[in-house]
């Protein structure tokens, strides 16, 4: 049984042998495949491509920023168009008395002196400003109605 040992010990020991001697093979198969030159062009075509990215970036953050000053100015002619400061371009006024916006005739008849806001300024119109003293004017004073007489019901 010994022998049987020794060839089998030995059979192990030729076998282990072809097996590192064709992983040596293989391997040096694939370092023969191993090239430095991806490498080295890859880091000679970097400052190009980085060239290149640093423009595509500069010309995206332009173009955002002309969008965003086109929704600005969008955004102003809208308000310029809403705000009563438009208003009183197209023609309009604001009508005060007293610092207080004054919304109707009746209004208007209880202060003497008026200050109308235009587009390109203010007026002030009247007297010297604060309620007024003059009476408003009436209207004629109708009789009341008498209500129509009624019969009795109890037949008198």
């Amino acid at each position: 049984e010994h022998q049987r040992l020794d060839r089998t010990g030995g059979a192990l020991d030729t076998a282990l042998s072809k097996g590192v001697d064709r992983h040596r093979l293989r391997m040096a198969t694939l370092a023969g495949r191993l090239s430095l030159r991806p490498a080295r062009q890859t880091i000679a075509r970097a400052p190009k491509d980085l060239g290149k990215l640093t423009a595509r970036l500069v010309a995206a953050k332009r173009k955002g920023l002309a969008q965003r000053r086109e929704a600005l100015s969008s955004a102003e002619r809208l308000l310029a168009s809403l705000s009563y400061t438009g208003t009183l371009a197209r023609g309009f006024a604001v009508v005060r008395s007293g610092g207080d916006v004054v919304t109707s005739a009746a209004m208007a008849r209880d202060h003497t002196s008026l200050e109308l806001q235009f587009h390109d300024g203010r007026v002030t119109v009247g007297g010297s400003d604060g309620p007024s003293t003059a009476q408003k004017p009436r209207g004629k004073t109708k009789e009341p109605k008498r209500p129509p007489e009624q019969k009795s019901l109890f037949g008198d």
